[in-house]
């Protein structure tokens, strides 16, 4: 990005290079111990980044934003015929989520806005969160001739912990 600016100290022009950024990883785990049980176990791992976002025009590098995203997944999954009748598909999800956006630390002081001319001072964006999630499936299929009866429960329990400071230096 291409800021170009009007400060105090005079004019200011100056390239700020940004960096974006994704990786996917992903696995899968198939076993048939037996001609009635299968395992299945699939683990997914995905990162997002942004480095020196939100910098050009106006607004000045130090209001750069860096923001960071780390998710893990692991997915669990069984299957027992019990009869010929009698189907049993129990599965557990598990996904791990960590997050930032900003610096490193909540801002300590004010961002300065001088209307057309640049936006700078400290940048008044910091966000931190972090989530765990587990979704428990048990499912069983009983089939008798042309009938077919299907039941189970599913159990989602989510813990979510969030820290947002935007703002809290004023402008």
């Amino acid at each position: 990005a291409t800021v170009n600016a009007v400060t105090p100290a005079g004019p200011y022009v100056k390239f700020v290079p940004e960096r974006q950024g994704e990786r996917f990883y992903t696995g899968r785990i198939d076993l048939s111990p037996t001609d009635r049980v299968d395992f299945t176990m699939r683990y997914e791992y995905e990162n997002e980044g942004e480095r020196n976002g939100g910098v050009g025009g106006i607004i000045l590098p130090e209001l750069a934003r860096d923001s960071n995203s780390d998710k893990h997944d692991v997915y669990l999954t069984a299957s027992h015929i019990l009869s010929a009748g009698f189907i049993h598909v129990p599965s557990v999800h598990l996904s791990y989520e960590l997050g930032r956006e900003g610096h490193e630390h909540p801002p300590t002081g004010p961002m300065v806005l001088v209307q057309g001319a640049f936006e700078g001072g400290v940048l008044q964006r910091y966000k931190r969160r972090s989530g765990f999630q587990a979704d428990i499936l048990d499912m069983a299929t009983y089939r008798k001739g042309r009938h077919v009866l299907r039941f189970g429960g599913r159990y989602t329990p989510t813990w979510v912990d969030i820290t947002d400071r935007n703002d809290f230096g004023g402008r």
